[in-house]
């Protein structure tokens, strides 16, 4: 304790102590930061994957699947995801995530759609693009991009 004393109480003191104080607290203010956007490409991904399942139940063709067979058409699972986006994710025309303050927290970029069919017993609809979000710390200006691809497969086991 008196070496801490010491330490404050010199002159050189001070300022190596708030060094030390400024380096924690950037330190800490990167960690938040750095779990904050975890969070977020999360949120996003879960939120793409449940979009995809539901555009594939949705667009699954009745008459095929009676005949067991799987297909879907591509532009109405299209369609049925960007739906999804709009309607029960709450994502505005630009896929855009807004909070309640009207301030943008993340979107969706550079969506791309691929779709195979195999042996009629199997589908998969695949979403590829970018989540972008911006820093809440004023040393980062540039936004922070998380490419994704997202797929879900329809198998019949029958």
């Amino acid at each position: 304790m008196r070496a801490l004393r010491r330490f404050i109480h010199k002159q050189e003191g001070y300022v190596e102590f708030f060094v030390i104080l400024y380096c924690l607290i950037a330190f800490a203010g990167l960690c938040a930061e750095y779990f904050r956007v975890i969070d977020l490409r999360e949120e996003a991904e879960n939120i793409i994957q449940r979009g995809i399942n539901i555009a594939i139940e949705r667009t699954l063709l009745e008459t095929e699947r009676r005949d067991f067979f799987i297909r879907i058409d591509p532009d109405a699972t299209t369609e049925s995801f960007y739906r999804y986006l709009h309607d029960s994710a709450n994502l505005d025309g630009s896929y855009r995530m807004v909070s309640s303050s009207g301030v943008e927290v993340w979107r969706l970029e550079d969506l791309s759609f691929t779709h195979r069919d195999e042996f009629n017993y199997e589908t998969q609809f695949t979403v590829k693009g970018k989540i972008c979000t911006s820093s809440i710390l004023s040393i980062f200006t540039g936004s922070i991009e998380f490419p994704f691809t997202i797929s879900s497969k329809t198998v019949r086991l029958d």
